[in-house]
């Protein structure tokens, strides 16, 4: 049941990739860093209560809007590198993307773990929903400066306009 959602990522990268050499980066940047929020913050309002379909959903489209992201800005990232450094810029970028994701798990499951252990005392049983719902809060941050940089980022470059030398105005 948890391999699923990966196979499933996994096989989105490859269809993205192929999107990404036909509509450009920011056809794909931007839907999915705004999947990304809006499944992070359906997962910020699940509850106890909330049918496991509901939390299975937000899983999927949280998997297909990271698998939608990774292999485009992958090669968006290396876009610019020479070809003789072109493997070289690739494994740094993997190496950085499962390093990032290694803190990324550590740091929310520390969240969730601190936030459960010092909600105990209010919420009960449901401290370590609370400290799920606002671990995935943090998530949805996250998500939201990733739909920022999706809007700066993903715009073309104009190049600047020529400045042209003014002949001085002449007095008589």
């Amino acid at each position: 049941m948890f391999i699923l959602p990966q196979f499933r990522e996994r096989r989105n990268r490859e269809f993205s990739g192929r999107l990404y050499d036909r509509v450009g980066i920011r056809s794909l940047f931007i839907p999915g860093a705004l999947a990304l929020l809006v499944s992070n913050l359906g997962m910020f309002f699940l509850t106890s209560h909330t049918p496991l379909w509901v939390a299975a959903v937000c899983n999927v489209v949280r998997n297909l809007a990271i698998g939608s992201l990774m292999m485009p800005l992958l090669t968006w990232g290396t876009s610019t590198v020479p070809a003789a450094k072109l493997a070289d810029a690739s494994s740094l970028l993997t190496s950085f993307r499962t390093i990032a994701g290694s803190i990324g798990s550590a740091v929310f499951v520390g969240i969730m773990t601190t936030v459960s252990a010092h909600a105990a005392a209010t919420y009960g049983d449901g401290a370590l929903m609370h400290g799920m719902n606002l671990s995935f809060l943090g998530m949805a941050a996250g998500s939201l400066v990733l739909v920022g940089i999706a809007l700066a980022a993903g715009r073309p470059h104009r190049a600047p306009a020529p400045q042209t030398e003014e002949a001085p105005a002449s007095s008589h």
